[in-house]
């Protein structure tokens, strides 16, 4: 019989974050009253709704994004934000628009939105640790604290009653994406997907894995529009690295 090499550990934790990101969802959905709604976030509720609401532009029949918080005339852009208005376009094709069940759908269809692009996250985060970590143990720690660990903020919390950026900066940390911001966890994954990719160009010499990545990356800055900078900063810092400990730049797979 042979052992199983399945990250089992690994695999345990990520459903189990899964399934604690989704428990105070489903708490505060069971708790209606006559003069409560939940709006279905926890955090972020006036960025949420306006999720909602490119969802909803969607599920009218609209694929080019306007600004609905605006009287002003404005040209439709086509192919912003289609991470939110098409799966409100599909969403549309089954309830109808002016159906009082149009909310509803949208919010689940979101929150469905955010368990799938969290389970990519998560895939997408082990294979990019493995790549660079070989010891189970260490990748199963570097896992953990890639998800849910912000740093030392907690220290400004405890000595200076300040709250820690991990608490309300979700671009910079990992945990806010996986609790309820499921762009930021494709583009995240994208950006990581870019960087495993690079990494095989630059291993094999070959130009395909470098077009891979520059497809990963043009994708993530339509997410995400500001994360190319980060990725341009990371590139960078690559290439000087390589510099200085080889004196040459990384062209083999040009």
């Amino acid at each position: 019989m042979t052992r199983s090499r399945r990250p089992w550990p690994a695999i345990v934790y990520g459903l189990a974050l899964l399934v604690i990101t989704t428990l105070p969802y489903l708490l505060a959905w069971g708790q209606p009253d006559d003069n409560w709604r939940f709006s279905g976030f926890l955090f972020g509720v006036e960025d949420g709704q306006s999720y909602i609401a490119k969802m909803r532009q969607g599920a009218a029949g609209q694929l080019a994004f306007t600004l609905p918080y605006t009287s002003e005339p404005q040209d439709a852009a086509p192919g912003l934000f289609m991470h939110y208005i098409v799966p409100g376009w599909l969403t549309g094709r089954i309830v109808p628009e002016t159906s009082p069940s149009l909310t509803p759908a949208l919010l689940t269809v979101f929150h469905v939105l955010r368990l799938a692009a969290a389970a990519g996250y998560l895939f997408v985060l082990y294979r990019f640790i493995s790549a660079f970590v070989r010891t189970r143990g260490l990748r199963l720690l570097a896992f953990v604290l890639a998800t849910i660990g912000g740093g030392f903020g907690w220290l400004l919390a405890i000595t200076q009653g300040i709250t820690p950026p991990e608490f309300y900066i979700p671009e910079g940390f990992g945990f806010l994406g996986l609790w309820g911001l499921p762009h930021l966890l494709v583009a995240r994954s994208l950006m990581l997907a870019g960087l495993l990719f690079l990494a095989r160009a630059a291993e094999t010499g070959r130009w395909w894995p470098a077009v891979w990545a520059g497809l990963c990356w043009a994708g993530m800055g339509l997410v995400v529009p500001f994360y190319p900078v980060v990725m341009l900063a990371l590139l960078a810092a690559w290439v000087l690295v390589i510099w200085i400990r080889a004196r040459q730049f990384p062209t083999p797979f040009v």
